[in-house]
């Protein structure tokens, strides 16, 4: 049986120091990889997403009106994703972490894995609850190579049918090239879907108009790519 290394995310996290040397830690929920000729450039680490909250209050710590927010780290930069029922506020950001922070620490667990292809592998791994990761190749107008990383969250197996469907996210889609300065801007947050080891579906999160001077973020663009996908049993 092929082995890989995979992510072990329940033991994967980014911890920021803010400068006012405020800690905050967030589980890693997904990886985008980012190669040029087989060398790895830069990855980018998609966080678990939170209700915003006045952080050390005495009361009333969710704020009111509520919005959830979820972040993307690079070696260099971020970008922050804001859920909020009017978009003009609490606009989403990006930049380089020394504008906004003192020290940004990653931790990846990474452990062996058996990359693993027959139906009966699947539904054996998936009955006996072992960790499943999924690693798909990714390119943007045929050129930029990318690599996608996810933990496998919910699956469907029908024995009798030999059927299994795996529906699962967050994840990270690139858009554009990383040449880009701006391409950390680019990156969307989306769930995923697939019945077959040749293909996928995603559909991003995206703003979508609800009327004349507002909009709501939801999921929306639904896009089909072909790729080989490779399911992975944690050990």
């Amino acid at each position: 049986m092929e082995t890989t290394a995979c992510v072990d995310f329940s033991n994967s996290f980014l911890t920021w120091e803010t400068k006012e040397s405020s800690y905050g830690r967030f589980q890693v929920e997904a990886i985008l990889r980012c190669f040029d000729n087989g060398a790895l450039l830069d990855q980018y680490l998609l966080l678990a997403g939170v209700m915003a909250c006045d952080v050390y209050g005495e009361q009333g710590l969710i704020y009111e009106p509520a919005f959830h927010f979820q972040a993307i780290f690079s070696r260099n930069q971020h970008k922050i994703f804001r859920t909020h029922a009017n978009l003009k506020k609490n606009a989403d950001n990006w930049g380089n972490h020394e504008e906004r922070f003192s020290k940004i620490t990653p931790s990846i667990s990474k452990v062996k894995s058996a990359a693993i292809h027959s139906f009966e592998e699947i539904e054996s791994a998936t009955l006996s609850n072992r960790n499943l990761n999924v690693k798909i190749p990714y390119r943007v107008d045929g050129k930029q190579f990318f690599e996608l990383e996810f933990p496998i969250k919910h699956i469907n197996i029908h024995a009798e049918n030999k059927k299994f469907q795996v529906e699962t996210g967050p994840i990270l889609i690139p858009r554009g090239a990383p040449a880009d300065d701006a391409f950390i801007d680019k990156l969307q947050i989306a769930y995923v879907a697939f019945n077959k080891l040749a293909e996928f579906e995603f559909i991003p999160f995206t703003a979508q108009k609800i009327g004349f001077l507002n909009n709501i973020r939801f999921y929306a663009g639904k896009e089909i790519v072909t790729s080989q996908i490779q399911i992975c049993r944690l050990n």
